[in-house]
């Protein structure tokens, strides 16, 4: 199943320029409609050890032993992060994309800032036919009242 984008399928061009998306993920059982709401980065950052070679040249003992790799994530096979046991139960009916950062300064941290905005915005601790239990680990559904 694809991403769909302001009503069309999402096919970026550079997704090196962009940093992640705000997603929404509907399902269906007994002909209702779930929801859950998250985030995702188009890349992953990973720190690799240098190797003995690469070690043997370097004379200055105070720069890093590790680079960093920057890969494609699994964003187009991604189906979110919802644990609910109800969900192997369920039929996904579609994937959006609600929001996309690009990549600058404080894109984690805008991430982070939108999907709040869209879990507050959709009230989703008190719907239930949201799949999500928690916001940012905090705020968690059926303490809120």
């Amino acid at each position: 199943m694809n991403w769909i984008y302001k009503g069309e399928v999402f096919t970026p061009e550079n997704v090196n320029s962009l940093h992640g998306f705000i997603y929404k993920i509907t399902y269906e059982l007994d002909n209702s409609e779930y929801t859950y709401y998250g985030k995702k980065n188009f890349n992953s950052i990973t720190k690799k050890n240098l190797g003995k070679k690469e070690l043997a040249l370097i004379t200055d003992k105070r720069l890093k032993t590790y680079k960093t790799i920057k890969k494609e994530s699994d964003w187009k096979k991604y189906s979110g992060s919802c644990k609910d046991i109800r969900l192997e139960s369920m039929v996904m009916v579609e994937k959006e994309i609600l929001k996309i950062i690009p990549q600058e300064d404080n894109c984690k941290t805008n991430l982070t800032y939108w999907e709040t905005f869209f879990l507050m915005l959709n009230n989703v601790l008190m719907d239930d036919y949201s799949l999500n239990g928690n916001i940012l680990g905090k705020f968690y559904k059926g303490r809120i009242k």
